[in-house]
């Protein structure tokens, strides 16, 4: 089920008001909602003061249709802004992968005015197919917002094709930096709403932010935002109904920090864990640096966070996060295949149901070796 806008908004007051009587410990802010310092609501949409209008100086092109976005896509340089009118509702199936290039805008007004923003969708794709084939793949310097990104919208743990046709909705390949993704409404995709890298560069860099991040639980994959080598800042998304909202693939390099981001909890997808840390086959590390805070996970079935390859290079630092948690489900919000080490580090977070201070890391890890 997805929510609208009115229902997302009576569930972000609510939980505002109980988080509001519980973050405050020891002078210290915990959780999302108040310690979130953007001046931007957290899922974006209405509020959100970063939205673009038609109207605004630098939109180029004004698109409806698909022969229009292919178009202005075609034509577009850096600097130009692609607008996609709030009503549009744009079918991308069985067409290649697009190309944004390096430093052009696509946008829609999602949240203006009522407006959910223009829907670009795509459920099947193209010829040549590919592992991961995307709806948009894009260059340095690209920023995609107010708009509604869907993918095939299969259900939980669906395994009516092979993973080798699960499509991805964005896509910034290994190396791309200054990648922007803000205030849209991420749905659907059997692999990963964003996929950033390709495994093999270190480099690169990506701010995803203020988006609504839903519904992408495929089996096996199932990714909200996906890293496969670079770094990546996560703030203030609102995410719901992911088999891994946040995963890394655990190469060399990679780091992502993720902040002032609500887990809404709902799924139970087969081997889910929020947020997310895969094994690096290749190297003694499972990625470089990752730093997870002031996030607010609510009651859920699955894991806080997971760790499945083991140690980072330089850490994992889990703390001022608000984890409503039920003994009964599993014994412990956060798992780590790997003996209890000095790299990983959980302290400072409130823990529960309700929520208490859990200082230390004792009885919040569980090691898996």
């Amino acid at each position: 089920m997805t929510l609208n806008l009115k229902q997302l908004g009576v569930i972000a007051g609510l939980v505002i008001v109980i988080i509001v009587l519980l973050i405050l410990v020891s002078g210290e802010c915990f959780g999302a909602e108040t310690c979130n310092p953007t001046g931007n609501p957290i899922g974006g949409g209405a509020g959100y003061t970063r939205i673009i209008s038609e109207t605004d100086a630098g939109v180029k092109y004004v698109v409806s249709t698909s022969d229009q976005l292919l178009t202005a896509l075609k034509n577009a340089q850096s600097g130009d802004v692609v607008f996609v009118k709030g009503d549009a509702v744009i079918d991308l199936s069985g067409t290649s992968q697009l190309n944004i290039p390096a430093g052009v805008t696509l946008a829609s007004n999602r949240g203006s005015g009522g407006s959910t923003g223009a829907v670009i969708k795509k459920r099947t794709g193209g010829s040549p197919w590919t592992w991961t084939q995307s709806m948009f793949n894009v260059g340095n310097n690209v920023r995609i917002t107010g708009l509604v990104l869907e993918g095939e919208m299969k259900p939980q743990d669906d395994v009516s094709v092979t993973e080798e046709y699960y499509l991805v909705g964005l896509r910034a390949t290994g190396g791309i930096s200054g990648f922007e993704v803000d205030n849209c409404e991420i749905r659907g995709w059997s692999w990963a709403g964003v996929l950033l890298g390709n495994g093999i560069s270190t480099t690169g860099n990506a701010f995803i932010h203020h988006n609504y991040v839903h519904h992408n639980q495929a089996r096996g994959e199932g990714y909200g935002v996906e890293l496969f080598g670079g770094t990546a800042l996560i703030e203030s998304n609102l995410f719901d109904y992911n088999r891994h909202s946040i995963t890394g693939s655990g190469v060399a390099g990679e780091s992502y920090e993720a902040r002032y981001n609500h887990v809404l909890g709902h799924g139970n997808a087969i081997g889910a864990s929020h947020f997310d840390v895969h094994q690096n086959p290749d190297g003694e590390f499972s990625g470089y640096e990752y730093k997870i805070h002031h996030n607010t996970f609510d009651a859920s079935k699955v894991y806080a966070t997971g760790f499945q390859g083991g140690v980072p290079e330089s850490g994992i630092w889990i703390d001022h996060n608000i984890i409503v948690w039920d003994a009964l489900w599993s014994d412990r919000p956060v798992f780590q295949y790997a003996s209890k080490n000095n790299k990983t580090h959980v302290t400072q977070n409130m823990i529960g149901n309700p929520p208490v201070l859990v200082p230390i890391e004792e009885g919040v890890i569980m090691y898996l070796d």
